[in-house]
């Protein structure tokens, strides 16, 4: 009798594992592919706007460079795309420093947000230069 009940406990302790498998594995595939930060969904219509100005610029031309000066400060920004990726170049230089950095980005609103973000260059200055 002893032997039954722990059969018993051990198969319903199994069936218990195989429904939680099941049922949480592809809850958390979409919890993981809805967290990435560059989902379209994650930033605002203006954002989205903006990198849409700049997805058609880059069909037009394969690289987008402005410089741009504000008092003591110039900064410098090009955009380039290789297949889906959009790569963008920072040169921000003031009186006393000059730094670069570079990010890549799947989504061109993304690159938007972080071009207005670390610069004084706008969107709408690229598209005054290349529209």
């Amino acid at each position: 009798m002893f032997t039954v009940g722990v059969f018993s406990s051990i198969e319903h302790a199994l069936i218990d594992a195989i429904f939680g498998s099941v049922f949480s594995i592809p809850m958390i595939f979409a919890l993981y592919q809805y967290s990435k930060a560059e989902q379209r969904f994650w930033i605002n219509t203006e954002e989205n706007t903006k990198g849409n100005i700049i997805s058609a610029l880059m069909d037009k031309v394969p690289e987008l460079e402005i410089e741009k000066q504000l008092g003591l400060a110039r900064a410098k920004v090009q955009i380039t795309k290789d297949c889906n990726q959009y790569t963008v170049k920072i040169t921000r230089v003031t009186a006393d420093e000059q730094e670069s950095f570079k990010n890549t980005f799947s989504h061109p609103g993304q690159l938007a947000i972080f071009i207005e973000q670390y610069t004084f260059i706008k969107v709408a200055d690229f598209e005054s230069k290349y529209a």
